[in-house]
């Protein structure tokens, strides 16, 4: 065991106090430096969460109004959009997979796909129009296919909803 010498007060030195205090000095600074770092780097994490929540929010929304100015579009017209039109709603679709629930993308999907099958029974409709042939039940299929598309875009606003929301979760 290593035996220290007790401390001698008599050879007490200004120079041996003024050490210890620069020291705890410097000790304590850099604790309040670095505790002040740290609440800095919090309140910027919070900053960009924030931001990235706020992203979210708008190509969720874009994605929403893509889809629903195309559903928009088919009930106003009650024909097939152009080629354009088409393009940009399979693009809206394929985003929903990104950026929303597995559940929610599916809803999207089973929308495309029921405005595939009224768009080809809607030129199912004009061909024979043109051709000056019987409607048969084509017509009436195309008609309940239609309502389907306008019951889809009414109820739009509510499946998306939950999803298109600015809050602390993304």
């Amino acid at each position: 065991m290593i035996n220290f010498p007790p401390i001698d007060l008599a050879s007490f030195s200004w120079e041996a106090l003024a050490t210890l205090v620069t020291g705890l000095a410097a000790v304590t600074a850099a604790a309040w430096v670095g505790r002040r770092q740290t609440a800095i780097l919090a309140s910027q994490a919070a900053v960009q969460r924030y931001d990235l929540i706020a992203k979210l929010f708008e190509l969720r929304s874009a994605a929403y109004y893509d889809v629903r100015s195309h559903l928009s579009w088919v009930v106003a017209h009650s024909a097939r959009p152009d080629a354009e039109q088409n393009a940009a709603f399979a693009r809206a679709v394929e985003r929903c997979r990104f950026l929303f629930p597995e559940a929610l993308y599916e809803h999207v999907r089973d929308i495309d796909r029921r405005l595939d099958v009224y768009q080809r029974a809607h030129a199912s409709v004009e061909r024979r129009e043109r051709r000056g042939e019987e409607f048969g039940d084509t017509l009436e299929k195309e008609g309940d296919l239609f309502a389907e598309i306008a019951t889809l875009l009414r109820e739009l606003p509510d499946v998306f909803a939950p999803h298109i929301r600015i809050g602390l979760e993304p």
